[in-house]
């Protein structure tokens, strides 16, 4: 997969142009995305994957934006996993938010991208104040000489699949739920940095993550995980919350990877939650602590080998 910055670096031929914020690159994206590249390849042409960054709500209405269910890193991986082979990160400021729909057809679509064909999503919208809808785009691509192709919704028992309604699951810890949503498990990648040391005191080392400031964590609680660290993946139970039997008052997060003792320390390791195994909670002296960690990485390491 080629990360993008302009027309001039797709092939010759015809370009068919998808384009949203695909935060989570949930079954609905997929559809949509799927749809692009079997037009591209029937045109013989480029299929490119145009995403917003930021998503386009921190930019329009901070206070009210999202926590992502994926980073531009994650993102970019799901997208790759997909067979896309051209994407294109679109630096969304507010001089992009503040063109009006034709302005953004014209300038964006058109002259930088050479777009032939557009497909987008039913419910996309795009433009200045979110004016931009699917019918309006097929209007302007009729003027300027694209096609517009529109994707309806994927429905899972009977409601739309959205990543509203799927980080609303990440938050209550229904991550199972919410990866089948998703189409693949819900991720949460990070760099490993010092922490207080403490599991390694009793006998489990953790690995604390640094995860970006706007990247949705789930509900505090135990989880089972695959960590995957430089094309191996290892079983693994992480922790997010404030670890009260330590007296903890920040939320954090941190990982011990079963079958792992080398250094970690600035490396990055990207975690598949695979299920919420507990809730967090106060243990009286550290032997109960500790036979209920034996407990959890015993069920962590069966999880991970039904779930390869």
């Amino acid at each position: 997969m080629k990360l993008v910055k302009g027309g001039a670096e797709l092939p010759e031929g015809p370009v068919v142009v998808t384009m949203g914020n695909f935060d989570g690159v949930h079954l609905g994206h997929r559809r949509t995305i799927s749809f692009t590249l079997k037009r591209a390849e029937s045109l013989g042409g480029a299929g490119l994957v145009l995403t917003y960054e930021p998503h386009t709500r921190l930019v329009v209405s901070p206070p009210e934006g999202p926590f992502l269910l994926t980073t531009l890193e994650e993102k970019l991986l799901r997208l790759s996993e997909l067979g896309v082979e051209y994407v294109a990160s679109l630096p969304f400021g507010r001089k992009v938010a503040g063109m009006d729909p034709e302005e953004f057809a014209r300038k964006v679509l058109v002259e930088e991208w050479r777009a032939d064909e557009v497909v987008v999503g039913y419910n996309h919208r795009f433009g200045r104040g979110g004016k931009g809808s699917p019918s309006l785009l097929r209007k302007l691509g009729e003027d300027m000489g694209f096609a517009v192709h529109v994707v309806g919704p994927v429905l899972a028992e009977g409601d739309v699949i959205s990543s509203t309604k799927i980080r609303k699951l990440v938050r209550e810890g229904k991550v199972e739920e919410a990866s089948r949503l998703l189409g693949a498990p819900f991720v949460i990648s990070g760099t490993v940095v010092h922490g207080d040391g403490r599991g390694r005191k009793i006998g489990y080392p953790t690995a604390n993550l640094a995860v970006p400031g706007r990247k949705l964590l789930p509900a505090d609680g135990v989880y089972a995980v695959r960590v995957k660290l430089e094309g191996e993946a290892f079983p693994g139970v992480m922790n997010v919350g404030t670890r009260p039997s330590f007296g903890g008052k920040e939320r954090s997060l941190e990982v011990h990877i079963i079958g792992f003792g080398g250094e970690l320390y600035g490396r990055k390791l990207l975690c598949e939650v695979l299920t919420r195994l507990r809730e967090e909670r106060k243990f009286e002296d550290v032997e109960s602590l500790r036979n209920q960690i034996a407990q959890d990485l015993e069920r962590a390491r069966m999880l991970a080998g039904e779930r390869r």
